[in-house]
C-alpha cells in the first residue's frame, strides 16, 4: 500500500476459504503500521460448510500529518480462534 500527498484512504476486499470439515469461528486482530488506522469489517467470520468462502473489507486511513517520507511501515491482520491463526502481512509506504 502506497500513500502519497493525495491519498488519505484506501479499501481492499479479501476472501478466506475454509479448509477443515468442522464449523469454525475466527475473530480478527490487527497490528496496524505506524500512522495508519486499519479497520476490518466484519470482525468475526463464521464458517459452517466445507470450502466455504467469506469476504471481508479492510479500510486503511492515512493518519500521518504533513508530508511523510519514512519508508516502509509494517503490521499484520490475523484471523484467530482457539486452535488456528491465519495471518496476512500489511506494508505501507509514504511517497511525496
Amino acid at each position: 500500500m502506497v500513500f502519497d500527498s493525495c491519498t488519505a484512504f484506501r479499501t481492499l476486499t479479501r476472501t478466506l476459504t475454509k479448509v477443515s470439515e468442522e464449523a469454525k469461528t475466527y475473530n480478527v486482530f490487527v497490528k496496524a503500521p505506524k500512522h495508519v488506522k486499519v479497520t476490518v469489517t466484519p470482525t468475526t467470520l463464521v464458517f459452517k460448510e466445507p470450502n466455504e468462502r467469506k469476504s471481508y473489507t479492510v479500510d486503511f486511513r492515512n493518519e500521518a500529518r504533513g508530508n511523510r517520507n519514512t519508508g516502509w511501515e509494517f503490521g499484520h491482520i490475523s484471523w484467530e480462534n482457539e486452535n488456528h491463526r491465519v495471518r496476512s502481512p500489511v506494508a505501507c509506504h509514504w511517497q511525496n
